[in-house]
């Protein structure tokens, strides 16, 4: 039982480093669009950055939601003692 526990909590961190991944390169993206979004453009393109821009806070909204959901299980986990 132990043993299934500890493969829980290792499966559960592989996923929470996954997350931490992605929510990394949407650091990065919204910083490479913020940069972008400075440059004088025209509307059309402006358009076209506020559309990625609200696609990129939804993905990091869900991400967090995914997130945080992850920590509580993985801190739960935790508090549960081993079975020997």
């Amino acid at each position: 039982m132990a043993s299934r526990r500890r493969e829980l909590i290792n499966e559960m961190k592989k996923e929470k480093n996954a997350l931490d991944l992605k929510m990394n390169m949407i650091f990065l993206e919204y910083d490479l669009l913020s940069e972008w979004m400075e440059r004088p453009s025209c509307s059309a393109c402006i358009e076209e950055q506020q559309g990625l821009l609200e696609k990129l806070i939804e993905e990091m909204e869900q991400l967090k939601k995914e997130y945080e959901k992850l920590s509580n299980s993985l801190n739960f986990m935790k508090t549960i003692p081993d079975k020997k």
